[in-house]
């Protein structure tokens, strides 16, 4: 994900692979809090339809 906020990655693939990360961890723990963390940093920068 540090690679696609920098520019040397593509970042909606990049965002992508950390929400199913992400997902993939929270179905091992769900009260992991880091994994929660980025579920909020992809949500903000890839879903949130910001204004123009």
């Amino acid at each position: 994900m540090l690679r696609a906020t920098v520019g040397l990655a593509d970042p909606r693939e990049a965002l992508a692979k950390a929400r199913a990360a992400a997902h993939r961890a929270l179905e091992l723990d769900p009260h992991q809090p880091e994994a929660h963390g980025v579920l909020a940093l992809v949500s903000g920068l890839l879903d949130y339809d910001w204004p123009a």
